[in-house]
């Protein structure tokens, strides 16, 4: 699979890059290979594409990271992407997914239901993975039931 991964984006410029999310993400309609629409919005894009300062705060744009801009629509779409639930302050959560592609990359959804009561996604952020997919594999696979049991729940109680 991975002679197929998309090239990574080789551009000068922050503007450069917002324009690529802009148009390939922000602008298209962009499903996962399961068939859920996922929204992208203009604040989104920083969070995939920044790093930590010296003092660990997050605030410097990473060229390296904007790089695999290309990559987040290939991870949705790709139905060879391992899905697993994700974590949100330390507490796993049924109603966040992690697509895992080729132990490689990284794209974070935050799930919701649309006004039909349809799964919709929300895109958090993405990442190349540097250091290896050990701690997202020993998460829960996700899977479709359990994220509508949570969002219904949530429903409910709000």
């Amino acid at each position: 699979m991975s002679r197929n991964l998309p090239a990574l984006l080789e551009y000068k410029t922050e503007a450069e890059y917002k324009a690529y999310y802009k148009t390939n993400l922000m602008k298209q309609a962009v499903f996962t290979f399961d068939g859920i629409r996922v929204y992208f919005t203009e604040q989104r894009f920083w969070h995939a594409c920044e790093e930590r300062d010296e003092t660990g705060k997050k605030s410097i744009f990473s060229f390296h990271r904007a790089s695999y801009l290309s990559w987040i629509k290939y991870t949705l779409e790709s139905p060879d992407t391992r899905i697993y639930k994700g974590t949100h302050e330390r507490k796993t959560e049924a109603d966040r997914r992690v697509s895992l592609l080729c132990e490689k990359f990284v794209v974070v959804l935050q799930m919701g239901l649309n006004s039909k009561g349809e799964l919709k996604a929300n895109f958090i952020t993405s990442f190349p993975l540097d250091g290896g997919a050990m701690g997202i594999k020993k998460s829960q696979l996700w899977n479709k039931e359990d994220c509508l049991n949570c969002l219904n729940l949530k429903k409910k109680k709000g």
